[in-house]
C-alpha cells in the first residue's frame, strides 16, 4: 500500500526520510463503507492500475501514467520499487476526503466532468492540493481563472491567495476591487484566506488603500474637476445663490463660496471616498440628497453636475490611481 502524508507518506510504518516502500495487497485494507460514489471515470475499475483512497474509505480508479505526467509528486512515487507478484491493484492512501479529492481530479483527468468549486474555501483546498501538495504546476493558468471568478465578490481572499502563490497580476487586480469597499469595516471577521497571508503583504495592501483614498479624496476636492459646473453656476465664484446659504469649499490650498448644499456634498463624499476609494459616487445616497436641496435654476445644473461625477471625476481620479503602485 502507497500512503502519502505530507508529500507522500509510504506504507503503514513508513518514515518521511524513507525512499522506499513496500506495496499492500487491496485486501489488507477494505474501504469503509460510505454513501459517497465517485463520479465516472473514477467509479469504473476496468482499466485503471491504482487505487487512489481518500481518508474517509472511498476509492478512485485511476491510471498511474496521467497522475505521473501532472504531478512530479507522484511520478517519483511510482517510481519507488514496489515488490513482485499478486493480481491487485495497489492502493495510495491520502489524507484528503472524497469531496475535495474528486473535486481535485475533475479539473486534469480525462473524461471526467469539470466542476467549479462553489466557494473560494473549497476552491483554496483545491489550490493547496493540486500546486502546493502535488506540484501540478501545469493547473496554475486554471487555477487562476478559479480565483479570478471571486475577484469582485471576495477581492480580500483573493489577494491573500494571490500574493501566497506569487500571482502578482492576479493580487494587483483584487487589490484594486478592494478600493471599492471599505478595509476597516466595523463588526466583521476577518476571512479565513487571511490566516496564510503574512503581516507585511497585509500592510502592503492597507498602505496602499489608504494612499488611493487619499487621492480620492483629493481628486474630489480638485477644482479642475468641478471648473466646467462653476462656470455655469455662477455661484461658485464667490456670487452665492440668494436662495441657499453660503458655504465654504477648499479646493486645495484656495477657498471659495458656494451654496451649502454642495459644500456639504464635496466635504461628505470626499470623506466617503477617503474609506472607499473606488466608490460609485453616483450612486450614492448623498448625491440624491445633495440635489434635492439644490432646486433652483441657478444650482441644478444637472448636465454639467453629471458630467463632474460620470466623466470628469473617474477619468482624474483614474489618472491619479494609476500612479499609486501596490507593493508586492
Amino acid at each position: 500500500m502507497i500512503m502519502p502524508n505530507a508529500l507522500c507518506t509510504l506504507r503503514p510504518h513508513f518514515s518521511p526520510t524513507t525512499t522506499t516502500m513496500s506495496l499492500t495487497s487491496t485486501q489488507s485494507l477494505r474501504s469503509d463503507p460510505s454513501t459517497f460514489i465517485p463520479i465516472h471515470p473514477f467509479c469504473n475499475p476496468k482499466g485503471a492500475d491504482t487505487i487512489l483512497r481518500s481518508s474517509d474509505g472511498v476509492d478512485f480508479y485511476v491510471l498511474r501514467d496521467i497522475l505521473s505526467l501532472v504531478s512530479p509528486i507522484f511520478e517519483t512515487m511510482f517510481q519507488l520499487p514496489q515488490p513482485n507478484g499478486g493480481s491487485e491493484i495497489p492502493v495510495v492512501v491520502l489524507q484528503e476526503r472524497a469531496a475535495q479529492l474528486e473535486m481535485a481530479l475533475r479539473f486534469f483527468y480525462p473524461g471526467a466532468l469539470r466542476s467549479s468549486p462553489a466557494t473560494i474555501r473549497e476552491l483554496k483546498q483545491v489550490i493547496d492540493l493540486l500546486i502546493s501538495k502535488y506540484d501540478m504546476q501545469s493547473l496554475v493558468p486554471s487555477m487562476r481563472q478559479q480565483l479570478e471568478r471571486f475577484q469582485i465578490s471576495q477581492p480580500l481572499s483573493v489577494y491573500a491567495i494571490a500574493w501566497t502563490y506569487r500571482w502578482k497580476d492576479v493580487a494587483v487586480a483584487a487589490a484594486k476591487e478592494t478600493l471599492k469597499h471599505p478595509l476597516r469595516a466595523p463588526n466583521t471577521e476577518a476571512p479565513p484566506e487571511l490566516e496564510d497571508l503574512p503581516a507585511a503583504a497585509y500592510h502592503n495592501l492597507i498602505h496602499y488603500h489608504s494612499c488611493c483614498g487619499q487621492a480620492a479624496q483629493t481628486t474630489i476636492n480638485s477644482y479642475t474637476i468641478w471648473e466646467d459646473y462653476a462656470k455655469v453656476v455662477t455661484s461658485v465664484y464667490n456670487k452665492v445663490c440668494l436662495q441657499h446659504s453660503p458655504g465654504i469649499v477648499k479646493f486645495g490650498q484656495e477657498e471659495r463660496l458656494a451654496p451649502l448644499w454642495i459644500a456639504t456634498y464635496i466635504r461628505v463624499t470626499g470623506l466617503l471616498l477617503s474609506i472607499t476609494p473606488e466608490t460609485n459616487i453616483y450612486d450614492q445616497s448623498t448625491i440624491y440628497s445633495a440635489l434635492s436641496n439644490g432646486t433652483c435654476a441657478k444650482c441644478n445644473q444637472l448636465d454639467e453636475l453629471v458630467k463632474v461625477l460620470k466623466v470628469n471625476f473617474p477619468q482624474t481620479l483614474r489618472k491619479e490611481m494609476d500612479k499609486i503602485e501596490l507593493k508586492f
